[in-house]
């Protein structure tokens, strides 16, 4: 095989047939830009994380939280004694007696064997000092542990662009089979059919990788360059981008020509008149007796495989636009959520208030005002749920806290009938929280709710609630303030009912007993609670003289603020925020400390702009719509030439041609629309269903689970995605109109032509 005569061939084929060439050029062009964006950002995404880490100081693995001098002796006797090569730490301390570590080797190894010998010696007989890792630990261990994402969404793309690419081979194949079917006469086999075009493919590959490069780093660039994050060229996504699409390109070559070759080559000689040229003087004087309309209509019906392999080809690429502002919306929600920079857990002794008291009484004087404690409430059905794991219990029938709604109000979601009350429907869905002075700041400061009505009538109605409007992603209900809902206070098994294991699902869960329902009236309405596990529902701690709250006669107990979240402005207070936390420590004790770095985990995920990306990567496959549509559809209209012709030259004027073209366009137009919508609703659905089979999986004994995700389609991209699918698609036959009108006719006489001009 020479390969120097074949390239050159290749050459000298796309040379003369470039316009035929040029849509594959721009389709391999975008197929290499995307991924080449999704290599760039993935490795670039390391560095920003780096950047934010050291921007913040953060050039150590971990430091000793507690620490005294002595217990600094007890690092330095333990260090001495490791040999030269097995010296998996190192050490340092600062100004201000922070003892920093810096492990080796194996991260995660070297921090167990750190707590084993080090952080173990130095807490014989009390606990008194803490290893408080760093997000520069966090991110070196997590080297390699994303790349099987990464490798599964090049799998990903791949599967897409050999969908992309061999859409447009079959679009080439179509309108030139009576090419083919002449090679195929003469011993053109499929071997010799794929070797053909292997090499034009190779070629393609190769020249469009030249303008693919940099408008890959330029579209990269702005996702990273405008917000002020670094960003370098790398030398690892030359070859993903090169040869994967060049994979992707030649597989795609195989399936249409081996349907190709197993064709008979008499049979696609008739092909030729895959436009069903109108030949006949008489028939076409008939047809234009009818109208133009008449005309053009019944052949669109005798090209509808045509229109229908056309509409698969380019209307789902404006789909899959859609469900990518989908996925972006679900990125979205899931990482704009505030962070906390510190976690305690209070047992023994201390409790919210002291430490509350102790913390603003000091935080001045340490320096780090402003900040905001949020106190939160545990669950007592999840620990319940922990105790029943421990003890190897099942937990797969358990059903928590329902809510009661007006069954007038439920738009959608998941929720089931109450038995002997049909006018109220239930969903489990919910997240039950306790309403104090105390959330009321949280709830403008941390969680920004929008709200419809006056939280703050919960520190003094004991029969106010708080409820959401969304459950997951999607309005659950049109409950509005001064609405009436219920929530149970007990519960009674019904007689009859058999054990628990038959009772599986919320549904059964809901017939087999009987519930005592307290009337809770709507004090106010959170309309962006972002949270797929469901709904939320804020009862008040407001007790009445002799009487529970409200939040204990629903979940069983007062509200247990055992956890404190602490929101610093930015990550520079921290230390000095742990070191109030360990002098409160020395004093009173029962805190367990957990760094959760929130402010440069944000940073992070801000200058990452995943969501960015995902849109981005959104248009790219959109823009592939009307490359595959105009390259089809100028081929098409081509070899109806010689039916126009004879058209004019029987009758037909220029606006009976015009006429022509403008039904065509509008039908393509109409017919793409309904394809469009028809075509994003059920690709949304699937993704939905997709995305909640892990759900489905883990409760695959009980329908309990509300669905994590919910089919939403977002109004604007929907819209645009709309308006452009018509414009391309009535666009593309106004163009074939046009290339007619400039064309001169060669395929007849030019006596036949008409005086008049399209």
């Amino acid at each position: 095989m020479n390969l120097k005569r074949n390239m050159k061939g290749a050459y000298k084929t796309i040379k003369s047939n470039f316009k035929e060439y040029l849509c594959f050029f721009m389709a391999l062009i975008m197929v290499e830009v995307l991924f080449g964006v999704i290599s760039v950002s993935f490795m670039n995404n390391r560095k920003v994380e780096r950047s934010v880490i050291e921007e913040a100081g953060y050039t150590y693995h971990g430091y000793l939280s507690g620490a005294t001098p002595s217990d600094a002796n007890v690092l330095r006797e333990v260090h001495s004694t490791l040999d030269k090569d097995d010296k998996y730490f190192d050490y340092s301390f600062t100004e201000s007696g922070q003892t920093r570590i810096n492990f080796k080797g194996d991260l995660e190894n070297s921090r167990a064997r750190f707590l084993a010998q080090v952080v173990g010696k130095i807490n014989q007989g009390s606990v008194r000092v803490a290893l408080i890792t760093t997000p520069l630990y966090d991110a070196e261990i997590s080297l390699g542990k994303d790349i099987p994402g990464f490798i599964a969404l090049l799998g990903l793309l791949c599967a897409l662009s050999f969908l992309l690419l061999m859409a447009l081979f079959r679009i080439r194949i179509n309108h030139f089979k009576f090419t083919y079917s002449i090679y195929m006469a003469f011993g053109g086999d499929f071997k010799k059919l794929v070797g053909s075009a292997f090499y034009e493919v190779m070629l393609i590959a190769l020249l469009s990788f030249i303008p693919a490069l940099p408008l890959t780093y330029i579209v990269s660039a702005l996702l990273y360059l405008p917000f002020g994050q670094p960003f370098g060229f790398y030398l690892l996504s030359l070859p993903i981008m090169l040869l994967l699409p060049l994979l992707c390109s030649l597989l795609a070559l195989l399936l249409p020509m081996r349907v190709l070759a197993s064709g008979n080559p008499s049979k696609l000689m008739k092909a030729q008149d895959n436009s069903n040229y109108v030949r006949s003087v008489r028939r076409s004087k008939v047809f234009l007796k009818r109208s133009p309309v008449y005309t053009e209509l019944w052949a669109m019906w005798r090209f509808r495989s045509y229109i229908a392999m056309l509409l698969l080809s380019t209307v789902s690429f404006a789909i899959l636009f859609n469900v990518g502002w989908y996925l972006s919306d679900v990125y979205t929600v899931r990482t704009d959520k505030a962070q906390p920079d510190i976690t305690l857990k209070l047992s023994g002794g201390a409790d919210y208030d002291l430490f509350k008291a102790y913390f603003d009484v000091n935080a001045e004087e340490y320096g780090f005002d402003p900040y905001i404690l949020e106190k939160t409430a545990v669950d007592p059905t999840e620990e319940l749920l922990e105790r029943l794991e421990s003890m190897g219990i099942s937990t797969s029938n358990h059903h928590g806290t329902h809510i009661a709604i007006p069954t007038e109000r439920i738009e959608s979601g998941v929720f089931s009938k109450c038995p002997g009350n049909a006018d109220y429907s239930a969903t489990e869905a919910l997240k039950v929280l306790p309403y104090d002075a105390d959330t009321k700041e949280c709830f403008e400061q941390i969680y920004k709710y929008d709200c419809v009505g006056d939280p703050t009538l919960l520190l003094t109605d004991p029969n106010a609630v708080i409820v959401s409007t969304h459950l997951a992603n999607k309005k659950a209900n049109s409950l509005k303030p001064g609405d009436t809902v219920m929530l149970p206070v007990d519960r009674y098994g019904m007689s009859g009912v058999g054990g628990d294991l038959e009772i599986n699902t919320f549904d059964q869960w809901l017939a087999g007993s009987v519930f005592v329902y307290r009337p809770f009236t709507v004090a106010a309405v959170i309309t962006n609670y972002a949270d797929y596990s469901g709904m939320v529902a804020y009862l008040p701690t407001l007790k009445e003289e002799g009487q529970e709250s409200a939040y204990c006669a629903v979940m069983g107990n007062e509200p247990d603020y055992s956890r404190i979240r602490i929101h610093l402005e930015n990550d520079e207070n921290e230390s000095k925020a742990l070191s109030l936390i360990q002098n409160f420590i020395t004093h009173f004790g029962g805190i367990e400390v957990s760094v959760d770095y929130g402010t440069v985990n944000e940073q992070i995920t801000e200058g990452q702009n995943n969501h960015g990306m995902i849109l981005v990567l959104s248009a790219l496959v959109f823009a592939v719509s009307p490359l595959a549509g105009f390259f089809s559809q100028i081929l098409f209209y081509k070899k109806r030439h010689l039916e126009f012709d004879v058209l004019r030259a029987v009758g037909a004027t220029s606006k009976d041609l015009k006429t022509i073209f403008m039904v065509d366009g509008i039908a393509m137009a109409i017919l793409s629309g309904i394809c469009y919508g028809a075509g994003t609703f059920i690709a949304i659905r699937l993704l939905c269903k997709l995305l909640n089979t892990p759900y489905v999986i883990m409760f695959i004994d009980s329908t309990v689970s509300a669905s994590t995700f919910y089919p939403v389609i977002a109004p604007l991209p929907f819209l645009i995605g709309l308006v452009l699918t018509l414009l391309f698609s009535f666009g593309q036959v106004a163009l074939c109109g046009l290339l007619y009108k400039r064309s001169v006719s060669d395929h007849i006489a030019a006596e036949f032509t008409q005086v008049d001009e399209i």
